[in-house]
């Protein structure tokens, strides 16, 4: 889920010209079900998908776009 929602405010932030974080960031808690264990690790483990995303969003503006998405 972080990696989806990282690599949407990316090329958000892409089309706006802006580098900043999206509201995925300020809620790394999206998803979670306490059956899924520790809360502060599936906080952390979101926020690490979400910059991964969100750097791919910026950088290429997404997946599958070939040698044009730069």
């Amino acid at each position: 889920m972080g990696m989806r929602d990282g690599l949407n405010d990316g090329q958000t932030a892409r089309a706006r010209g802006n580098s900043s974080y999206g509201p995925g960031w300020k809620h790394p808690d999206r998803g979670y079900s306490s059956n899924m264990g520790d809360k502060r690790t599936y906080e952390q483990q979101y926020r690490a998908g979400y910059q991964q995303g969100f750097q791919e969003g910026m950088n290429r503006g997404g997946y599958n776009r070939g040698p044009w998405g730069r």
